[in-house]
């Protein structure tokens, strides 16, 4: 039997110490993101879901950003994945630096960040912070021994106690995208018009594909571009409707998509599409 003083109890403790130790650093590590240190997908989803449970105990709001970043496709291929991996590092350092004491911002994966502000006073303290975000990140980044920059694109939402963790990351990536779609540098609150809009284009983008299977529902109409100094036509330009007559819609693809929706496939059948139908009128005439 180990009696105090035996060093049998002292390496019992400090083996007890070891394996707390250990503990601890195994749950930090799986809360972790292992490149920029910030908290990690789960640990992030985790917490969210905590603080959504608080306040509806209390009545409190919960305010969720996505920032996603722009042009970081484009580093990574010029100057490579390591300096992609440094300019990661360097966003996670400064949205530290931006936000409160117990806020908390995570890597979601990719370039894709979220941060999670914990006292959501005004909309105008919310616009403040997502200015002061934007700003740091719009600031060049030494990369291989050159200044690069990436632009950020940001989208917000402020829900009361009825919103759930899926309701309210779904709502901030809608207007993310839609900020992304307004240029880089920019941040948009979530708007129930964007849920909307998104279940449009996904009806459209259906019918689009199944247009492209069918083949007798894509109309291309050829609009004429004129020279303005010689008044000559000097090419034409498609326009292409998907007719719907099963439930009477019609899509028009350009106003649809905004050069935005249509995947790289969808687009080249949509070429191949408009220049099949222009040989065979060509031919009929």
């Amino acid at each position: 039997m180990a009696v105090l003083g035996d060093p049998s109890v002292g390496e019992l403790v400090a083996r007890v110490a070891e394996l707390e130790a250990e503990r601890e650093l195994t749950l930090r590590l799986a809360q972790t993101d292992s490149l920029t240190g910030l908290v990690n997908r789960g640990a992030f989803t985790a917490e969210l879901c905590a603080r959504l449970d608080a306040a509806r105990e209390r009545g409190e709001r919960v305010a969720l950003y996505v920032i996603d970043l722009d042009r970081f496709k484009h580093l990574n291929d010029t100057l490579g994945h390591h300096a992609g991996d440094l300019l990661l590092r360097e966003v996670a350092v400064r949205l530290q630096a931006n936000i409160g004491r117990e806020d908390i911002v995570a890597r979601l994966g990719g370039d894709e960040f979220a941060l999670l502000v914990r006292s959501c006073s005004t909309q105008a303290a919310l616009r403040r912070l997502a200015g002061s975000l934007i700003q740091a990140l719009d600031q060049p980044f030494h990369l291989s021994g050159t200044d690069s920059f990436v632009g950020v694109s940001v989208g917000i939402i402020a829900k009361g106690r009825t919103a759930s963790r899926s309701e309210l990351m779904r709502r901030a990536d809608l207007a993310m995208y839609q900020a992304k779609r307004h240029g880089s540098g920019g941040f948009r609150f979530f708007k129930p018009q964007m849920e909307e809009a998104a279940q449009r284009r996904s009806v459209f983008e259906r019918d689009l594909r199944a247009a492209l299977a069918a083949r007798d529902q894509l109309f291309v109409e050829f609009q004429p571009r004129v020279a303005a100094g010689t008044q000559q036509v000097v090419g034409f330009e498609a326009d292409t409707d998907v007719d719907r007559k099963d439930y009477g819609l019609t899509w028009n693809v350009a106003l649809e998509t905004g050069g935005f929706l249509v995947g790289d496939n969808i687009k080249i059948n949509l070429e191949v599409e408009a220049v099949q139908q222009a040989a065979a009128e060509a031919e009929a005439a």
